[in-house]
């Protein structure tokens, strides 16, 4: 329910997901043979919405606690929006 999902999104990391919007996991940090260089200020939810996107044919959606929701595809952000 969305409560719990609310109360999930607290944790860093990042939720896995199907395409059909199923969680399987919640706080998931996301291993890569390549690395990812994280930008300056980015925490555990940026780290690995840029993973997951650099080793998988996916795109991850990241939200700050500032507000601040980036797209990633390839490891990189591909579009930002503020919503504070």
């Amino acid at each position: 329910n969305w409560e719990s999902i609310k109360e999930l999104a607290q944790l860093d990391g990042a939720f896995v997901m199907d395409r059909a919007g199923r969680i399987y996991c919640a706080g998931a940090y996301i291993l890569v043979k390549n690395g990812v260089r994280a930008h300056p200020g980015f925490g555990g939810r940026h780290l690995a919405a840029a993973s997951i996107t650099q080793e998988t044919d996916s795109v991850a959606f990241a939200l700050s606690s500032s507000g601040t929701l980036r797209i990633f595809e390839d490891g990189k952000v591909v579009f930002q929006q503020d919503l504070g």
